[in-house]
């Protein structure tokens, strides 16, 4: 019976720990130095599952950083990331790069769109990639890229793409010279979508169906 227990509750402690996705993760990248954030890890410091958040030092750069994923955003049929940057500092200057990546994604979607936005005193690069191979951090084809954002920025990229998608990777390279420099508010989106003009012809219908809904109603 005591045997019979042992393994009930090893059951419990595995299916219980299915609940964060394995294969979503952030990673803080100075090139001589990387930090791993795994989705409900230790080092995550939000509790909900498709949410990573973490505040720490890397390249001389402190940061407040969260990403999301699916369930929270997005889903395997609709593949969504976001990576948000709520605070960058330094004291004397660096460099770092922060990437997000998730796997598992199902999506055979011809339209990839990255927005960013935000504001740096230095100097920000975006950047996104699909994997079809569906591996983690995967650079298979790129999916869109926003370079060289400095001041108060808004930028939005369409990118074609005739590949499935198993993974997605974000990237988002931060440069402050000195300690007048600083970044804040900035979030990047990328997300799988159908051919815009096919969303704005559905629309068309859509409204098209409404009004002979409407003549018939009179």
């Amino acid at each position: 019976m005591r045997r019979f227990s042992g393994l009930g509750l090893a059951l419990v402690v595995v299916l219980g720990s299915g609940a964060a996705d394995a294969s979503f993760m952030m990673k803080l990248d100075d090139g001589a130095t990387d930090i791993t954030i795994q989705d409900q890890g230790p080092m995550d410091n939000n509790g909900i599952p498709g949410i990573i958040g973490f505040s720490g030092s890397l390249g001389g750069i402190s940061v407040q950083v969260s990403g999301q994923s699916k369930p929270v955003l997005g889903s395997a049929s609709s593949p969504e990331l976001q990576l948000n940057l709520s605070s960058a500092t330094t004291i004397s200057g660096g460099g770092v790069s922060i990437l997000l990546t998730d796997t598992d994604f199902s999506a055979n979607l011809p339209t990839a769109m990255l927005a960013v936005s935000g504001g740096t005193g230095g100097s920000l690069n975006f950047r996104s990639w699909g994997d079809s191979a569906n591996q983690e951090f995967g650079m298979g084809f790129d999916t869109g890229s926003s370079l060289g954002q400095t001041g108060t920025f808004s930028d939005s990229v369409q990118t074609s793409i005739s590949n499935s998608v198993g993974s997605l990777t974000m990237r988002m390279d931060i440069g402050l010279a000195d300690a007048a420099q600083s970044a804040s508010n900035v979030s990047s989106n990328l997300s799988l979508v159908p051919e815009p003009g096919t969303v704005s012809l559905l629309g068309f219908g859509l409204a098209g169906l409404a009004m002979i809904g409407r003549r018939r109603d009179r």
